[in-house]
């Protein structure tokens, strides 16, 4: 096995990008953000997909049920 040495510059990079990403989803929650994220909307929004979700999940696990014609 081959060990690559790590560039401690592409590290710092990599980390400074990390940072940012975290940055910028916190900034969608901040209040002196004019396009802020309403979570007392947003919230039930994603608790309603969710559940729908679940629900096609459970229809996938059930056995098919059977179709008769009279």
């Amino acid at each position: 096995m081959s060990k690559t040495k790590k560039d401690p510059k592409v590290e710092l990079i990599n980390e400074i990008i990390q940072l940012s990403k975290i940055r910028d989803e916190y900034w969608s929650y901040h209040p002196a953000n004019p396009h802020s994220v309403d979570v007392n909307v947003e919230i039930p929004k994603i608790d309603k997909a969710i559940e729908e979700l679940q629900k096609k999940i459970e229809n996938i696990n059930k056995p098919p049920t059977r179709m008769f014609h009279n």
